[in-house]
């Protein structure tokens, strides 16, 4: 799991992530990313994360929403498709 940026202006964080398959399933990064929001929520400054997951990786966009986190934008590159989409968590 890691930061990917200090807080911006607004006061945002982008986190990532990443499992080998094996260890896919176990709650392991539902828990991680519980963890970080946790962190987040005590550090004046950031008020919001965000994350971006593949548009049809369903089992990161899970965790994301066990987490309270929402889909807000789907993010259109090469030609108008869709394939990403981006959630938020506001603190």
């Amino acid at each position: 799991m890691i930061l990917k940026n200090i807080p911006n202006e607004n006061r945002e964080v982008e986190i990532g992530y990443g499992l080998g398959k094996k260890h896919e399933h176990f709650g392991y990064m539902t828990e991680a990313v519980e963890a970080f929001c946790t962190w987040g929520k005590k550090q004046a400054s950031v008020k919001h994360i965000i994350a971006e997951t593949e548009i049809d990786n369903f089992s990161s966009q899970r965790v994301l929403q066990r987490n309270g986190f929402i889909e807000y934008l789907g993010i259109r590159q090469f030609g108008g498709n869709c394939n990403k989409s981006q959630f938020g968590l506001f603190l």
